[in-house]
């Protein structure tokens, strides 16, 4: 097979890029490629890894710029609270900053009906 240039790469992995974020599973994505490219599994399986990648800096990146975003304006709130002597409304902000940079882990207790400790009933007949 003759290898494509950088220019038919990059279009290919744009392309694959598009049909991973449109849920596209890696079999349709290597039969589309398969049939359109002519190209081998292997390769696809490359500019699959390569769209991958880039999804995830991309998206890494944009987290922190959003995250850095929705600090700021928090950073302000709480400042305009403590300034109207709002403690409790500034401290359910700083709460939720603190969650938002991982400070707090998140609890869930389950219980069963009426709060109840979970009952667990076994099921199997006593043989393996």
């Amino acid at each position: 097979m003759k290898k494509a240039n950088t220019e038919i790469s990059n279009k290919r992995v744009f392309q694959i890029t598009d049909l991973l974020l449109s849920a596209t599973s890696n079999y349709e994505i290597v039969q589309f490629c398969s049939k359109e490219w002519k190209v081998s599994e292997r390769q696809i399986y490359n500019y699959i890894a390569i769209a991958r990648k880039q999804i995830k800096k991309t998206y890494q990146r944009e987290f922190k710029e959003n995250l850095s975003w929705h600090m700021i304006v928090r950073k302000k709130l709480v400042k305009q609270l403590l300034k109207k002597n709002n403690e409790k409304d500034a401290a359910i902000i700083l709460r939720d900053m603190a969650d938002l940079q991982g400070y707090y882990k998140l609890r869930h207790e389950h219980t069963g009906g009426d709060g109840e400790p979970i009952k667990f009933i076994d099921v199997t007949d006593g043989k393996e």
